[in-house]
Parts: structure tokens; C-alpha cells; sequence
């Protein structure tokens, strides 16, 4: 009875994840889907054993894809927190990247949980929404997923203070995109 109802839950889950796979091949292919310069220089970094935190759909490189939502198919395993890593060994990953910092509710916290899993000297890559490149009174914010917003050098100081040295930055229209090394 018992390998009946998982194999049931199993098919569920199989066709809600062919749903949401549609629908995202549909978006790529009419051009919905953005992101993807930010995506390419995540890769740059993603070198090595490292994590993609708050994956989403779209793992960046070789990397392990940690998300919280269920529905997000680039995700290798599923934590309550992404943000906080406790499954992960200290010192045990060469890079994380991500392109949601902007959507955790403490970045200091989120980033010295970060720093905690990378190896010393080993590279954390962001890529944010810029919040000097928006006209609108709501700016980046406006996505209700985004709890943060920064510029370059509220980025700096955050990535400061949780012990990382910023080696690389660069703006393109709204993105802010960051290379930092563990100190």
C-alpha cells in the first residue's frame, strides 16, 4: 500500500514539474525569458565544487542548485533557508553564485552564512538589480519577491562586513554584477 501511494506522488509531482517545464520552454522561446548576461558571468566563477543558491530554473554551470521553492527545476535539493546553509560543511566550496540576494530578508546574515561554506580565498558571484538605473519611485522593489536593493557601493560595504574583498564589478543596464573573494 505504502510504494503504491509514493509512486502516485511521485507521478503527481512528475507532471506539475512537466507544467512548469512547458511553460518555461514556451518563455524562452518567445523571448520572455531574460537574464541571461547575468547568468554568463556567474559561469565565469562557477569553477570547481561550489553552489548556486536560489537556483531557480536555470543552474549555473556544474554547480550544486539550492533552492526553497519546490517548483524550480534547476534545484539539486530542496533546504527550508538557502540562506543559511546548515547542511553544508564550513570551508567545503570553491564558489557560490547567485543572482537573489536581493530577495533574503538579512543579506549580513545570508552572506557570512555564505562565507562560512567557501574555502578561504574562494569566490562569491552576485548579480542584482542596481537601484540607481530605475526611474520608478519603487525601483527594483517593485518585484514583491525583492526585499533589498542595492548599488555599487552598498553591495561593497555589505560584502565587507560579512569578510569578503570585492575584486570585480560591473553595471549594465540594471544589473549589478560583483566578484568577491573569502578573506
Amino acid at each position: 500500500m505504502i510504494n503504491k501511494i509514493m509512486i502516485e506522488q511521485i507521478k503527481k509531482r512528475k507532471e506539475d514539474l512537466e507544467v512548469y517545464y512547458n511553460r518555461l520552454v514556451r518563455q524562452i522561446e518567445s523571448g520572455q525569458m531574460g537574464g541571461y548576461e547575468d547568468r554568463a558571468f556567474l559561469a565565469k566563477y562557477a569553477i570547481g565544487q561550489g553552489l548556486d543558491c536560489m537556483c531557480g530554473d536555470f543552474l549555473i554551470g556544474d554547480s550544486v542548485g539550492i533552492d526553497m521553492d519546490k517548483a524550480k527545476i534547476g534545484a539539486s535539493f530542496f533546504l527550508v533557508d538557502a540562506t543559511k546553509l546548515t547542511q553544508i560543511p564550513d570551508n567545503s566550496q570553491d564558489f557560490i553564485v547567485s543572482n537573489y540576494l536581493d530577495a533574503v530578508p538579512n543579506v549580513i546574515e545570508t552572506l557570512i552564512n555564505w562565507r562560512r561554506v567557501l574555502k578561504t580565498g574562494k569566490v562569491l558571484a552576485l548579480a542584482v538589480r542596481n537601484a540607481d538605473t530605475y526611474i520608478r519611485d519603487r525601483g527594483p522593489l517593485e518585484n514583491l519577491k525583492r526585499l533589498q536593493c542595492f548599488t555599487p557601493r552598498t553591495l561593497k560595504f555589505y560584502l565587507h562586513r560579512a569578510g569578503f574583498e570585492q575584486f570585480h564589478y560591473e553595471v549594465e543596464n540594471s544589473s549589478l554584477r560583483v566578484a568577491a573573494k573569502k578573506l
